[in-house]
């Protein structure tokens, strides 16, 4: 994998060498295709965002089919979510990176409480190390930090946003609501770019979206198995394709990749686990960004298995109706709202979120929940009470704990890993055995 030509900031080489020595390390890894795969796209990503293409930065909650569709042809502008980048600092460069970057963020003025995701994001917006956006189009879930954010870009890059307000419930009359707002995000982005929306291509990309979430789907379906027949981390990806592919062919044959590895895996007899699969566990959260590793952990040590997480976890309401430009809107919006991970679950009530897992627990055949609670995430901490209670009433096990999904000082990989020996040792395998 040859490295950019054009000279880029440490940070971002660091990445790139990252990228270069694990796609090494994995390439000819049987086991590995869909991280493989993953590797691919985020490069072909990161080589287009530095690339000079006029940016138009998104945030964690934004799918990309309306600034995908601007202009004649494709490529003219790129949706750049600008919250991935800490993710991809964590995955392939250097976690000293991150910290570094959160401690000059903090010493500028930022609260602790912001969500590391966007305390990074804003660091490398305050070191001119993104490239610079003509416009930035945001969405107000699922937290506080989301507004912190898009406020913080307007400061930083001195651009104004354009941000989406999701009402607390979000029903038919909520979601022509958010329909008629994104009206006015398409004006918005066509002042910007000085690119109009070109509703053919918007449809044909939301078609190509459609085949990605069916893909999806039945990728799900097949993880469903047990054994599962695929490595624990990939489940997580799932994020970046709803917020970044949705709507291309590198997102489709993604996808596919994901699900074509599912299903030979398990038509082989292929399981995720060196060993034997003891525990089957829906992880219902952020993931540990800077230690994905620790999944390959529990499933050589635990044999321990996560099948679906929060942010693989796809619904059928990801479809958009093409039939006309009023129907693509409307069900835009429904795939903002209530499609989205953490969009959907932790925006309005706790009902969403405490449904969810069950039905994901019930589909997926485990054995426990785990709720990864990260130190921003201060809506979700509000929901640990209820989930508790909702999960003791059906007598399904709960490991529960704090950490930053960013920042390795707020818990050692140590402390993970007793957290979860003595979890699966002394109450998973003889409960199971009972």
């Amino acid at each position: 994998m040859a490295e950019p030509v054009n000279e880029i900031p440490k940070e971002f080489a660091e990445i790139f060498a990252g990228i270069s020595r694990i796609y090494k390390e994995n390439k000819n890894n049987p086991d590995a295709r869909p991280f493989i795969s993953w590797i691919t796209v985020i490069k072909g990503l990161l080589e287009k965002d530095l690339s000079g293409i006029p940016i138009i930065y998104t945030n964690l909650g934004n799918s990309p089919e309306l600034v995908l569709a601007l202009g004649d042809s494709e490529g003219e502008v790129a949706p750049f979510g600008f919250e991935a980048i800490g993710a991809t600092q964590g995955f392939f460069g250097s976690n000293q990176c991150n910290m570094d970057i959160i401690d000059l963020i903090e010493a500028n003025g930022l609260s602790a409480d912001v969500c590391s995701a966007d305390k990074l994001a804003l660091g490398y917006m305050l070191k001119k190390l993104l490239p610079p956006p003509v416009g930035g189009v945001f969405i107000n879930t699922p937290c506080d930090s989301q507004i912190v954010a898009a406020e913080g870009f307007k400061s930083i890059m001195e651009v104004e946003p354009f941000i989406i307000d999701v009402p607390y419930s979000v029903g038919e009359k909520e979601l022509h609501y958010v329909a008629k707002q994104l009206r006015e995000q398409i004006k918005y982005l066509e002042q910007v770019t000085g690119k109009k929306l070109n509703w053919d291509r918007l449809k044909a990309i939301c078609e190509e979206n459609n085949r990605m979430v069916e893909l999806l789907l039945e990728w799900s379906d097949w993880r469903k198995r047990t054994p599962c027949p695929q490595m624990s981390k990939v489940v997580t990806f799932g994020f970046v394709l709803l917020n970044t592919l949705s709507g291309t062919p590198m997102g489709t044959w993604y996808a596919s990749e994901l699900l074509e590895d599912a299903k030979e895996r398990a038509l082989a007899g292929k399981k995720a686990v060196l060993g034997e699969e003891n525990v089957r566990a829906i992880w219902f959260g952020d993931p540990i960004w800077w230690n994905l590793p620790f999944y390959d952990w529990m499933e050589e040590e635990l044999g321990m298995v996560i099948p679906m997480d929060l942010f693989g976890y796809v619904t059928a309401e990801a479809y958009i109706d093409t039939s006309s430009p009023d129907t693509i809107l409307y069900t835009f919006a429904r795939k903002l709202t209530r499609v989205m991970p953490m969009s959907r679950q932790l925006t309005g009530s706790a009902e969403m979120y405490i449904d969810d897992i069950i039905s994901v627990y019930n589909q997926f055949n485990a054995d426990c929940v785990i709720f990864p609670g990260n130190t921003g995430c201060k809506h979700m901490w509000g929901l640990l009470g209820l989930v508790r209670e909702a999960l003791r009433e059906l007598d399904i096990p709960l490991l529960a704990f704090e950490f930053d999904l960013f920042d390795p000082r707020t818990k050692s990989e140590e402390d993970f890993k007793e957290d979860f020996r003595r979890f699966v040792n002394d109450i998973i395998i003889p409960r199971k055995n009972r």
